[in-house]
């Protein structure tokens, strides 16, 4: 009779562990882990000193325009598109930005601002007079705080930028 018991005692231990052997694993997965997110140094986007890791923006959004230069009149940008519509967009009222570009702008798809070679501000009133007319440009506006977009950014072939 001691030798039964002894026997069961050891047939439970055994399976018990066969069991606790093989669901360990599940048990391991259903337990709950905490995520530590990791400490982000540096400036952030939109802070001073911030370098972006996306260098590229698709023309043919509201944003970003591609065209043919026509004329900058009564704080207003005009240029054709590929498809022969005079686009109009206002200018931002302080300063307006020439970025010198390296790559292809005729009929782009996207720019690339490691393409960008200089960058030089002018006003609304002046920018006009640096820009040939028939020029291939990319006009790139935001968005102010009523949805109104103007045009900060004119991208012009850096063999036309002036010196």
């Amino acid at each position: 009779m001691k030798q039964l018991i002894v026997v069961l005692a050891v047939v439970i231990v055994v399976l018990g562990g066969i069991y606790f052997f093989l669901t360990r694993d599940r048990m391991e997965k259903n337990r709950l882990v905490d995520v530590v997110q990791p400490e982000i140094s540096g400036p952030q986007k939109g802070e001073k000193g911030y370098n972006e890791t996306e260098t590229r923006v698709t023309v043919g959004t509201k944003e970003v325009q591609a065209g043919v230069f026509d004329r900058v009149e009564a704080g207003k940008i005009y240029y054709k598109t590929s498809d022969g519509f005079t686009i109009e967009s206002e200018l931002t009222s302080d300063q307006v930005v020439l970025s010198c570009y390296t790559g292809e702008l005729t009929g782009v798809g996207q720019i690339d601002y490691a393409y960008v070679t200089d960058v030089k501000v002018y006003t609304p009133q002046t920018i006009g007079n640096v820009i040939l007319k028939g020029e291939p440009m990319v006009a790139l506006a935001s968005a102010d705080a009523i949805g109104l977009y103007k045009t900060n950014t004119i991208v012009i072939d850096a063999s036309k930028c002036p010196k």
